[in-house]
């Protein structure tokens, strides 16, 4: 007995021996320092190769967003690490669409591995819809404290649906990445309001800070994944406005996600429950912070604009404040690397007020339908939605685009 326990133990350091690390070799980094990616990886020299960390060093690459491409490759005591570097200039368009007011597009420039780091600066200008401008410098952090922090400057102006205002924007934030789990964002923005049938100029500061939690639990033995995403934002907004005698405003956004798969597979059915609440202290704000209720991210069916709807609903859709719910079916039609359609079936209802205190169920709206939802690798995608609602019958399409600059 003890003659086979030792045979185990001498088989079994054996077979240790063989999976440790005598050697990491990088492959292609031209630009990008060796000790950059050594000290990104969960494995080092002497260390047994762990297949979970395996993945996780790659996906920990990846993050740096150095590289077009990673491979991971250990054999035998040698691990190889062979990355595809991003070139130092890219030129990006940039496409972006405000639920509310519409589409608009630019060009960008992102400079990369600034001496030989982790960091970048991006800058662009966008006309359409609104017009912007923007610089960004970004960068991810090493030792660990947290992730990465982006500083950005952007100066916006547009005018509203329904052409009773035109605002132009300027402001400055700064956001840190945790654990790739935890966003929070400190921004302060500037406001100036030209009241196109009033000759006022209205001009407000707004300190905005706002936390983002996003925790993806993967399938267990006997659990299903699931994925949830909450967003708590606060702001203060002060200016030579007159928020009922006072001379500010509070403002509270709460939005929470939560997806659940409906069986052991990314490529199952999943349902989505989505909550949100809009609080405004003061019940005089100005025209520019209002909620449209009828916005496709909040109950679909139903034309933006207020004189577009039916006229027993027309006073139902700007508000003040917001409650929201909405539950979404998504059926996956087809995956590929690049490309999947799913099919969506979705119910929202929503309830506005003037009065953060007080909502009445008259002031609701509901709708519903169905849609299809294209994903691009790498560049997201976008919902192309039929909404209903009950009140007269009519449809409304809804182009909800979830994709990144590309």
């Amino acid at each position: 007995m003890k003659k086979l326990f030792f045979t185990i133990l001498i088989l079994n350091s054996f077979l240790i021996c063989q999976n440790q690390i005598e050697k990491i070799v990088i492959i292609g980094n031209t630009k990008t320092s060796k000790t950059i990616i050594l000290n990104t990886l969960n494995h080092k020299v002497g260390d047994s190769i762990n297949m979970n960390l395996v993945i996780d060093d790659k996906k920990n690459l990846l993050d740096l967003e150095l590289f077009n491409n990673v491979i991971v490759y250990p054999h035998e005591s040698i691990y190889y690490i062979i990355v595809k570097e991003k070139s130092n200039f890219l030129f990006t368009p940039l496409l972006s669409k405000d639920e509310v007011l519409g589409w608009s597009y630019g060009i960008g420039v992102e400079i990369k591995n600034i001496k030989n780091l982790p960091q970048e600066i991006d800058f662009g200008i966008m006309t359409g819809e609104i017009t912007s401008y923007f610089l960004e410098y970004s960068k991810i952090n090493l030792d660990k404290k947290y992730n990465s922090f982006t500083n950005r400057f952007f100066k916006s102006n547009y005018s509203s649906i329904e052409n009773d205002y035109i605002l132009t924007q300027s402001g400055f934030s700064t956001f840190f990445t945790f654990n790739n789990n935890i966003k929070f964002v400190t921004a302060l923005f500037y406001n100036e309001a030209d009241y196109i049938n009033q000759e006022d100029v209205l001009n407000t500061w707004e300190v905005k800070n706002t936390i983002l939690y996003n925790k993806i639990n993967l399938a267990l033995k006997n659990t299903l994944n699931h994925n949830n995403n909450l967003q708590i934002s606060y702001s203060f907004v002060i200016g030579d406005y007159d928020y009922e005698n006072n001379n500010y405003n509070h403002l509270l956004n709460i939005l929470n996600k939560y997806s659940l798969q409906l069986a052991h597979s990314d490529q199952t059915p999943r349902i989505v429950f989505k909550n949100q609440i809009i609080l405004n202290s003061s019940s005089n704000i100005p025209i520019y912070e209002k909620i449209y209720l009828s916005n496709e991210d909040y109950v679909r069916g139903y034309a933006i604009k207020p004189e577009n709807n039916d006229i027993t609903i027309q006073d139902k859709i700007k508000w003040n404040n917001m409650l929201l719910s909405s539950l979404q079916l998504e059926f996956p039609l087809s995956d590929s690397k690049f490309f999947n359609t799913e099919l969506l079936f979705f119910v929202d209802y929503g309830l506005g007020s003037n009065t953060y205190y007080n909502f009445n169920d008259k002031n609701r709206l509901r709708g519903f339908g169905v849609g299809v939802r294209y994903k691009i690798a790498k560049y997201g995608g976008a919902d192309m939605c039929f909404g209903l609602n009950p009140y007269n019958g009519e449809k409304q399409f809804h182009f909800i685009a979830n994709f990144k600059n590309f």
